[in-house]
């Protein structure tokens, strides 16, 4: 992969390269008589689906097949052609049996297409060859070729492969070929097995690179003297001066280093270190050069979080395991020889111990300790005995300890000012900022100011909780704390939306204010902060935004000093590093799979097996392959990896506008615009030709290819009228239009089922269970609930967490009337749901759309329509980075629910009632799924229950204002394409 676009290329014998403008595309094969590409491809879609498109290398023109979702296509003797829909990778997700397995669709030659019956299994890759049906299936257990008579009949398997899948086959018409373990293999189709194929590709091997601190920045921490700064890049340590200058390399240079902190003398870091096993180690790098070398310690498991004692040589330190443990270095005086010993002081059952404090004589340490499955509390640990116990009351979720220089007060961030606000779209409550600054006064009675080396902090534990104290500031999320002694650190959001750049302001970072305990003012010191470091004498602190590094004083006012890491480089082998990220991975799915035994499966063999293949690999797009493979073995869903250095791409600007190409010529088809909305494209029309983008002529690759690099910017169109006229339109670029066509998408599906039951049934799409697709629900519940029926659309439905909220709102059923001298009569509760309900799935609704429709069903709320579901009954916490900025998930939680027997992992929900989408509706332009559910949903308006008698003493009163927005008489919607 280079810098350019993402795209399938081709290059003709005179010389002039065709770009087929796909998003994330394939290529897959030839048109029979040469003159076309087919690949996949989703630009033109409202969801990450792959359709096919075709290339013509004549004139450049693409167009997009009328098959439906599909990642394949095949053709053979005559009009005969195959079409493969559906499919996980089988090397991907060993034994996948859920919704979305793999499909073969025939047509023979009479331009209809009818399934063929294959074992159970996930077939792919179907290719005509010889007159039979070639594909690969593990329905055997392990993913191989294999051939039947176009009717499904006369199963043969042709290869035999245990240890390796093959994958990846491939056809000219008469052999096949395919790939098994990183060897390519060539099968005749009479042969009983592939034969290997000796193909060596020349050049040379990649080389050591320079990395910059700028794009590969990990953790930073300031010297106690505030004079020396340490980082850790790309995995390596690295310390300088503050002000600039050489810097110097430390540590083991085969592991990656995490986590550096200072000693309290600031002679050495000690850094959390591993080449990816699953026990890491503390690593102690002397900053005069020394060697670094290893404390001598018991099995640590992965590191969370270290924090050091103000005094001596003592580390807390923290791991995925749930434990906290107390770390001492010794060195012995006469031979400088050292020693350490690791004690375990307290492990929770629930969750990972967090927030690591030290008092200021160390005698005392705090931490933010999960108390039951969603609470925690402040808790804490006094070294002398390892007696632990709590400081706050466990009210909901305390966290972010930190004491006030002189140990008299313990500040902590609490989940506790439960202050309603009212919602503008429905007169609900809910909670926006409810966490608070508090303190607890540790004694009844004052201490002294300063505490003296040695001296013990003292503590009243009788009425400790009582004595907690909110400061005075205004609502916000607040995400940390730090003690001074005339007030605090803070840093704060606010309240912003879910689907904010920023996420919305649920993480610890925010704006860092200084909050003046006398004056109770807050001043703003810093903006958007991630990280915060103060030194141990609070005179300053070191302050993270995202990649760039600023010391702050804390003593006196004034501006922000940059600290410069962008000099910094680093030296990376990427052969190591691949090694050491697939060993990472393979750990994290050990140690974090929600089953010890992984379900049965042999981890360390599948290492061992998958292992080799590191050593061939060439490029991190190929590492990732292998990484999915080894994955596979698991059998589950949920595993897998995003982000990494996969080299930079320049994404295609999109305008939402569908580009007819005709005669040589390209056109204006569809605009896609937000309903209400003018759109980006402002002034474009269907039918209008466009000949130039930024005065640039239109060849024949079209307006796409104009369009590569220019997201977030804008362009000038040159459009020509049917008459004849020209036209100049200014539009702004977008860098992804999916939004658009979701939404015009969503508002032909509302046409339609309007025009189909009269107006009665109301329709909701919901594209995830997250806040875009809870506010898509919200959106047009505020409509569509006033209809007598219901039908929610969770096709495509992308997973996320908001099932729950999504039934409770479904579930709210109307139980009375309000009544009011003037004004409509409104049902109570008020906007309750309809009590008709139907909710359609598909093969591709998945995760948490998956268990919604479960739940759906399983609470009796209505019927499910269409076909089963993805089957991913597992849950993650996407938070794991490898060395290289990958994030990697493993399958944490699994669901299982009381009426299920087989579960929804690797099966998924099962409709009360199967409907499909073959390929021959997706050419007419129909959706027999919807036109099902929603005649099933208008069906259920007869059947669903009724009020008491007493609404009738109202008379038509509640039946004319329950109808009164509803339009019985709108037209036919027009056909789909």
């Amino acid at each position: 992969m280079g810098d350019g676009p993402l795209a399938v290329r081709a290059l003709t014998s005179a010389g002039r390269e065709l770009l087929a403008h796909g998003q994330g595309g394939q290529a897959v094969t030839w048109t029979p008589d040469g003159a076309g590409i087919v690949y996949t491809g989703c630009v033109d879609r409202p969801f990450e689906v792959d359709w096919l498109h075709q290339v013509d290398l004549d004139d450049g023109a693409v167009r997009r097949l009328p098959y439906g979702p599909a990642t394949s296509l095949s053709f053979g003797p005559g009009a005969a052609r195959v079409l493969g829909r559906g499919g996980v990778d089988p090397a991907g997700w060993k034994g996948y049996r859920g919704g979305l397995a793999g499909e073969l669709w025939l047509d023979p030659g009479d331009g209809r297409f009818v399934r063929v019956p294959t074992p159970m299994g996930n077939p792919t890759a179907p290719h005509l060859v010889g007159g039979r049906l070639f594909f690969l299936s593990d329905h055997d257990g392990t993913g191989n070729v294999y051939s039947c008579d176009l009717d499904g009949a006369d199963l043969r398997r042709h290869t035999a492969h245990r240890r390796y899948c093959a994958r990846h086959l491939n056809s000219d018409g008469r052999r096949l070929v395919y790939q098994s373990g990183g060897e390519l293999f060539l099968l005749e189709p009479n042969d009983a097995e592939g034969r290997r194929l000796d193909v060596r590709i020349g050049g040379r091997r990649r080389g050591p690179r320079a990395v910059a601190a700028t794009r590969a920045l990990d953790g930073a921490a300031l010297s106690p003297a505030g004079d020396t700064l340490a980082v850790t890049v790309r995995g390596a340590l690295v310390t300088r001066a503050v002000e600039g200058g050489p810097y110097r390399r430390h540590g083991i240079r085969t592991r990656r280093h995490r986590r550096p902190v200072w000693l309290a003398d600031g002679s050495a870091v000690v850094v959390a270190t591993g080449d990816g096993g699953t026990d890491e180690r503390l690593t102690l790098a002397p900053v005069d050069g020394s060697p670094a070398f290893d404390l001598d310690l018991p099995p640590l498991g992965l590191v969370t979080e270290l924090a050091v004692a103000p005094r001596g040589r003592r580390l807390a330190v923290a791991n995925h395991r749930h434990q906290l443990m107390d770390v001492r270095i010794d060195v012995d005086p006469a031979t400088g020889a050292v020693r350490s010993q690791a004690t375990l002081l307290d492990t929770s059952p629930y969750d990972q111990i967090s927030d690591l404090a030290w008092s200021p004589e160390a005698s005392l340490l705090a931490y933010s300790f999960p108390d039951t499955d969603s609470t925690s509390c402040i808790r804490f640990c006094r070294l002398s005995d390892g007696e632990t116990f709590p400081v706050t009351e466990p009210l909901s979720r305390d966290r972010s300890p930190s004491f006030d220089p002189s140990g008299r007060q313990l500040f902590f961030i609490g989940v506790r000012a439960l202050d309603a606000v009212y919602g503008e779209i429905e007169p609900n409550l809910t909670f926006a900022a409810v966490s608070r600054p508090y303190t607890v006064r540790l004694a009844v009675e004052d201490q002294p100011e300063t505490v003296d080396v040695g001296a013990v902090v003292r503590i009243d534990r009788d009425g400790l909780f009582d004595r907690v104290t909110p400061l005075p500031v205004p609502p916000a999320r607040y995400g940390m704390v730090v003690g001074l002694s005339d007030g605090a650190l803070l840093t704060a959001r606010p309240v912003r939306p879910s689907q904010a750049p920023d996420g919305g302001g649920t993480g610890r970072g925010g704006d860092l204010y200084r909050y003046d305990a006398v004056a109770q003012r807050l001043t703003p010191l810093a903006r958007r902060v991630t990280e915060l470091q103060c030194l141990p004498d609070l005179s300053g602190a070191l302050v993270r935004t995202g990649g760039r590094l600023d010391r702050i004083r804390l003593d006196q006012p004034g501006p922000a000093a940059r600290v410069t890491v962008d000099d910094i480089e680093v030296t990376v082998d990427p052969y190591a590093e691949w090694r050491q990220i697939f060993r990472s991975a393979w750990t994290l799915q050990r140690e974090y799979h929600w089953s010890p035994e992984l379900g049965g499966v042999d981890w360390p063999a599948a290492y061992r097996r998958y292992r080799p293949l590191v050593d061939r690999v060439t490029t991190r797009e190929e590492l990732s392959d292998v990484l999915g493979e080894l994955h596979g073995e698991l059998s589950s869903s949920h595993t897998g990896e995003r982000g990494g250095d996969h080299g930079a791409t320049v994404g295609y600007g999109r305008l939402g506008i569908d580009w007819d190409c005709r005669d040589g010529h390209w056109y204006v088809g569809r605009v896609w615009r937000v309903p209400g909305t003018a759109g980006p494209a402002f002034g474009v029309e269907p039918g209008q030709r466009v000949t130039a983008v930024d005065l640039r002529p239109v060849g024949p690759g079209g307006p796409m290819e104009l369009l590569v690099g220019r997201a977030d910017g804008v362009v000038g169109l040159q459009l020509v009228e049917p008459d004849g006229a020209i036209r100049a339109v200014t539009t702004p670029v977008l860098a992804d239009d999916r939004q658009l066509r979701y939404r015009g998408w969503v508002e032909d599906n509302r046409k339609l089922v309007h025009w189909l039951t009269g107006g009665r049934v109301g329709y909701v799409h919901l594209p995830d269970m997250g806040p875009r697709g809870f506010a898509e629900f919200q959106r047009c519940l505020l409509v569509e609930a006033r209809r007598e029926a219901l039908l929610i659309d969770a096709r495509f439905n992308g997973g996320g967490h908001a099932a729950d909220l999504v039934i409770e709102r479904l579930a709210r059923r109307r139980v009375g009337y309000r009544l009011a001298r003037r004004g409509a009569t409104q049902g109570y509760p008020h906007r309750a749901a309809p009590t008709a309900q139907v909710v359609l799935i598909n093969e591709r609704t998945g995760s948490d759309g998956e268990t919604f429709a479960q739940v759906f069903r399983s609470r009796g709320l209505g019927t499910v329509v269409g076909r089963r579901t993805w089957g991913g009954g597992t849950g993650i916490r996407p938070r794991h980075r490898l060395v290289d900025g990958t994030v990697t998930t493993q399958p944490e939680y699994r669901f299982v629910f009381d009426d299920t027997e087989k579960g929804l992992e690797n099966h998924g929900c099962e409709p009360d009632v199967e409907v499909d989408v073959s390929p021959d509706d997706h050419a007419a332009g129909r959706d027999p799924q919807l036109e099902v559910a929603a005649l099933l949903a208008a069906k259920r308006i007869d059947a669903a229950p009724t009020m008491s008698d007493f609404p009738r003493m109202l008379g038509d009163r509640i039946t004319a204002s329950a109808s009164a927005s509803i339009d019985h008489s709108a037209p036919a919607p027009e056909p789909r394409g």
